[in-house]
């Protein structure tokens, strides 16, 4: 009997693997190697599966890298698509944006239907329009215009946003989820950059974005495993639509308000902030002016990949803190700098060294944007190869994954990479080309990678010279970073305790 099941077993296996050798053999992928595979039916999907329950999904990805190749082909019921880790690939990814293109249908564009930020906005579009509205913002964004956007966030972080914690600790220390503080704060600075007409508040901004991307991150915890299919046939899922259609009818309330104002014959309104910007770079698709509807469209989808990107300086300082809560004596050395130093200007910034590496590190270990995919087009390709390997025509367009935390975490480019090292990051050191994407490379990275960094550490300097900011949470509760894409999620609240700062020569 038991020889019997073994033989089975094998037969079983020795099928599985003649069936998709067959399979790669006709698309010209078999020279690329795979992770062996779990199930004839469902290839590698059982042990993603698996992986992700554990909060495993980037570490398995980045062992099967390690282990079977930088680049890899993995089998989804009949689907197959690419995972890459080599960063001549990931070179090539940035650079030819004719055969790399962004991939329609990913899921965060947009919810059962109801469009969130789209597939033409400034992030996810394609081709000449996404080209030409790239490059319109490329000036608001240089880093030469960031004194500007400094001149306009500090006095909202000395008023507003600093006033609303200090109500918070008028009465002694509060533990409170720091996330939802920060993401407060991140999407306080949106009124400073020309959307001052928008309705919500900045509370109600970050609860409805965090809303909404919760709809797209994993599952962790039994009650939420149980509420699943609530989520889908309930009123969770009709919530969800509503609050984003809320926030596009917001946004469109301020941009039409903001277009009837620029129109008016006798203005004298400069459109010189963010939105104005938005509106300016929405005049045109690449190949015709845009209809006045499209215009405003254009300018919501944008608007809201804004409200998102607030979102991940939220997630990544969260990230930080968390690093942090193990590291005291790092905390306490870069919170010592952040007192010590005035920031008055912007020029101010650079003199927070320290401060820059623990961010730099935190982009490392807990990078806010946890993957990234493109529809791979072969016959596009003038080598025709994708990194070593040629892909010939017959193959089609294919999905090619790569992921920001598997590359940071590769130990040939990150010795110990687990570890939080501030001091990684000394002067001289220059991370291996395309090891370090936290904010991507090439013609599509990130274009407000500078004013994230200008923003988080004018935060950052705000929090340290006025409270103290302790680890508050139970053991049992400690906070968890999700490792499954698409973006950065922390699990269990991050629970802060937060109190008033008193300098020592002010103590009795």
């Amino acid at each position: 009997m038991l020889l019997t099941i073994c033989a089975m077993v094998c037969t079983l296996i020795y099928f599985t693997y003649r069936f998709l050798d067959i399979q790669l053999s006709r698309y010209g992928l078999s020279a690329i190697p795979q992770p062996p595979v779990a199930s004839l039916i469902h290839g590698h999907g059982k042990m993603v599966t698996r992986a992700k329950r554990r909060n495993k999904y980037l570490d398995q990805m980045r062992d099967w890298t390690n282990k079977y190749g930088a680049t890899i082909v993995l089998h989804f019921t009949g689907r197959h698509f690419f995972f890459t880790a080599d960063p001549l690939v990931l070179r090539d990814i940035a650079t030819d944006l004719k055969c790399y293109r962004k991939a329609r249908g990913v899921h965060n564009r947009q919810f059962q239907g109801q469009k969130i930020v789209g597939y033409n906005s400034i992030l996810s579009g394609n081709g000449t329009g996404w080209a030409v509205k790239r490059r319109s913002m490329s000036h608001y964004f240089a880093k030469a215009n960031m004194r500007d956007i400094f001149d306009a966030a500090k006095p909202h972080m000395e008023g507003p946003i600093l006033n609303k914690w200090k109500a918070l600790v008028q009465d002694g220390p509060i533990a409170v989820d720091l996330i939802e503080l920060l993401s407060t704060t991140f999407e306080s600075y949106v009124f400073c950059l020309g959307f001052d007409k928008l309705e919500h508040t900045p509370e109600e901004i970050g609860f409805k974005i965090n809303e909404i991307l919760d709809a797209f991150m994993p599952l962790k915890t039994d009650q939420e495993k149980r509420l699943i299919l609530r989520y889908f046939f309930n009123e969770h899922k009709t919530r969800v639509i509503k609050t984003i259609q809320s926030l596009r009818s917001d946004i469109k309330q301020a941009v039409i308000q903001r277009f009837e104002e620029l129109s008016a014959p006798d203005t004298e309104i400069k459109s010189s902030d963010m939105l104005g910007h938005l509106m300016e770079a929405n005049k045109t698709n690449g190949e015709r002016k845009c209809e006045p509807h499209e215009q405003v469209e254009g300018c919501i989808d944008d608007a809201m990949t804004v409200l998102m990107v607030m979102d991940n300086m939220t997630k990544q300082l969260a990230a930080l803190f968390l690093f942090l809560s193990d590291c005291p004596e790092i905390q306490e050395k870069m919170f010592s700098e952040l007192r010590e130093i005035p920031v008055e200007k912007m020029s101010d910034l650079n003199n927070l060294v320290y401060t820059e590496k623990c961010l730099l590190e935190a982009l490392r270990k807990g990078p806010a944007l946890r993957r990234g995919i493109r529809k791979y087009m072969p016959g596009l390709s003038e080598s025709g190869k994708l990194g070593n390997y040629r892909i010939p025509e017959s193959a089609g367009s294919i999905s090619i994954w790569f992921s920001e935390y598997v590359m940071h975490h590769n130990p040939i480019w990150w010795p110990e990479p687990e570890v939080f090292d501030p001091e990684r990051w000394q002067p001289d050191f220059v991370p291996e080309p395309y090891s370090y994407i936290p904010f991507y490379v090439g013609a599509r990275s990130c274009l407000a990678k500078h004013m994230a960094m200008m923003l988080m550490k004018l935060t950052l300097s705000g929090i340290a010279k006025n409270f103290d900011v302790v680890p508050a949470w139970d053991d049992e509760q400690k906070p968890e970073i999700c490792h499954t894409p698409p973006a950065l999620k922390v699990y269990n609240k991050l629970t802060m305790k937060v109190s008033a700062h008193t300098p020592p020569d002010c103590e009795i």
